[in-house]
């Protein structure tokens, strides 16, 4: 069985004249409900997402908050959902009240799967947080999971190679990929 490959993916910012997203209003909530996304906890009763955008300009398929939220296009959303079914939650957003179809995307995988030593890493941060300069996935841990993130280093969106290659298939706008080391 051949080890399967991982990529981190990011928001494309190199891209002229794209829309850039802000994080999802969260005045109507007391508490770190939007930080959940990035939990893997499932957010019953939490849709329509409302979000700003934060710079005019062209939408685009894949898009991610400051706080590292993904937010897909309608088709974008779509095809994941195909590849990946219950592996994220795919919450209504309301964009600006204009742009719709739009989803807010809570991965619900977050396995324990970093590679410490393939992993470039610095010392830990005073409150302990891990930090990493470039994450590498153990494979075996990761499973065959499509889409998540890593428990210990949440801030990285991993995808297998299939969904990056059929999200590259159809032409979806806004991302990049970098290939991970994995063992």
């Amino acid at each position: 069985m051949t080890k399967p490959t991982f990529y981190r993916m990011c928001q494309d910012n190199s891209l002229a004249g794209r829309w850039l997203v802000d994080n999802p209003d969260i005045t109507e909530s007391d508490d770190d409900t939007w930080f959940d996304l990035k939990r893997g906890k499932y957010l019953a009763g939490r849709s329509p997402v409302k979000i700003e955008i934060s710079k005019r300009g062209r939408a685009m398929d894949v898009s991610m908050t400051s706080l590292g939220n993904l937010v897909l296009s309608s088709r974008t959303a779509q095809l994941l959902e195909g590849l990946a079914p219950g592996e994220a939650q795919f919450l209504d957003a309301d964009i600006d009240s204009a742009h719709i179809g739009y989803k807010v995307v809570n991965l619900l995988n977050h396995p324990d799967c970093l590679d410490p030593g393939l992993s470039d890493m610095l010392d830990p941060y005073p409150d302990g947080r891990l930090n990493i300069l470039r994450v590498a996935i153990d494979s075996k841990a990761a499973g065959q999971r499509n889409i998540f993130r890593v428990a210990t280093w949440p801030v990285a969106i991993v995808i297998a190679q299939r969904v990056r290659d059929r999200l590259e298939e159809q032409g979806a706008t806004g991302a990049t990929y970098s290939k991970l080391r994995s063992s």
